[in-house]
């Protein structure tokens, strides 16, 4: 995605970015946004590791993180 919204910076398209990707670029004026609402696109996002990394310390911090950033209110 990120190379999707720096392709689109550089002229060569458009790109379809999450709003937490596109923010800072919109406030810079790097890329405006086509419509003024945001796409609900009921997508799915996975972390995935290694069985034997589950129990490192950092990785739990980042899963926690995750869980706590993009955890959706129901």
């Amino acid at each position: 995605m990120n190379t999707a919204a720096e392709a689109a910076e550089h002229g060569v398209g458009v790109a379809l970015v999450s709003s937490r990707l596109g923010n800072e670029r919109f406030a810079q004026g790097s890329l405006v946004k086509l419509f003024d609402r945001e796409l609900e696109t009921g997508e799915s996002y996975y972390l995935i590791l290694r069985r034997e990394d589950a129990e490192r310390p950092n990785i739990k911090a980042l899963t926690q993180w995750l869980i706590e950033e993009f955890s959706v209110a129901a």
